[in-house]
């Protein structure tokens, strides 16, 4: 589907292109256009509903003018997968892991729906910023829209839209999963790992935001509101990576894993040595408030202070240290049974911290589950 979104004052707007069935228990696969004040960019907001259930948001900012002219909107559902694309590009991908409890849909047959709508109760800063109706009418365009699909022919479409055949095409291989070019879409295929901590206004609490990249693929946000103050005294911000896992401590206490689930497709750092990096910089352009929210250069200078790096790691000595610093060793200590997986104590610390008062969105792809 090409669509160009509404121009200028779109604050307060939503423009939708989605797939759904109907019923309160129905399912959903959402892109959505979140609108906002002239120069400030629009939020693309996707969402996925089964048997009448989402809560699986993900939001991103567009790299281009969604306005300016029209682009390619994507979404991919097959037995395996959902992809949203842009202009080709995937944005995200939903695995089917029923298989480990989480739904997927797959029972009942979608239409294809589009609607621009009144959401000012929360679309724009939280519903904040209103609708101006003194700049109605307001006008997103769509064509070329083009479906690709199993026809819905009652419960029997279940299983006939599964099987391998040349007319089902998006159950070959080549639709299994994205493609090494697809993964590394910046050409920078390198692995990091991310504790960045966003600023405020005074009186107003730090985001601790966390990321993982993947052979140049990061996408994996989750973001927590602190449970102290971080600027009254130190605090101890741990990553620890091993064959099995990624886990973010603060003093001590697990804030969040990523488990190594590459059998199931979920890239994971694991092929390159990474180096430890500090850092404090300009980006007013989207860490506060979506970047609504400025830096007050009379301020400055703006001082964080590091001190006690300890670090505990595996010597870097190229590829072959794939496979040295994975073995079980007394040297490699942290392949240790020990440190496979949280003891029973640091998972509840880890569930009693991530509780709503703390734990403020959750990005992560599949592979963060527990």
């Amino acid at each position: 589907m090409l669509l160009k979104l509404v121009p200028n004052n779109s604050a307060g707007t939503v423009t939708t292109y989605y797939l759904s069935s109907t019923g309160t228990k129905h399912d959903e696969i959402d892109f959505e256009f979140l609108g906002n004040i002239s120069g400030q960019p629009y939020i693309i907001h996707t969402n996925i509903y089964t048997q009448g259930v989402g809560n699986r948001e993900q939001q991103f900012y567009p790299w281009f003018d969604p306005t300016a002219a029209f682009h390619n909107y994507t979404i991919h559902w097959n037995p395996n997968a959902v992809v949203w694309y842009i202009d080709s590009i995937p944005i995200r991908v939903f695995r089917n892991y029923q298989a480990k409890g989480i739904p997927f849909p797959n029972q009942q047959g979608m239409g294809v729906y589009t609607s621009l709508w009144n959401a000012d109760d929360w679309a724009t800063r939280g519903g904040l910023v209103k609708i101006d109706w003194t700049n109605a009418p307001f006008i997103a365009t769509y064509r070329n829209f083009r479906p690709r699909a199993c026809y819905w022919n009652g419960p029997m479409s279940i299983s006939q839209c599964v099987i391998p055949t040349n007319s089902n095409w998006w159950t070959s291989p080549l639709y299994y999963k994205l493609s090494a070019n697809k993964l590394s879409s910046t050409g920078t295929k390198h692995d990091e790992i991310d504790f960045e901590f966003l600023g405020n206004i005074s009186g107003q609490p730090y985001i601790i935001h966390t990321n993982i990249y993947t052979q140049g693929v990061g996408n994996r946000e989750q973001q927590f509101y602190p449970w102290f103050d971080p600027t009254a005294d130190f605090h101890n911000y741990t990553i620890h990576w091993n064959p099995n896992t990624v886990v973010w401590y603060i003093d001590s206490i697990p804030i969040r894993v990523f488990r190594n689930y590459q059998f199931k497709g979920i890239p994971f750092p694991n092929q390159q040595g990474m180096r430890v990096y500090t850092s404090l910089w300009n980006a007013d352009d989207w860490a506060t408030r979506g970047g609504l929210v400025k830096i007050d250069w009379t301020n400055a200078p703006f001082i964080a202070t590091y001190r006690k790096f300890r670090p505990r790691a595996c010597y870097w000595n190229g590829p072959m240290s794939i496979s040295q610093c994975a073995i079980p060793t007394k040297t490699n200590w942290w392949s240790s049974p020990l440190y496979n997986k949280l003891s029973a104590n640091k998972l509840g610390q880890m569930n009693s911290m991530r509780k709503p008062r703390h734990s403020l969105s959750e990005r992560a792809s599949n592979g963060g589950l527990l």
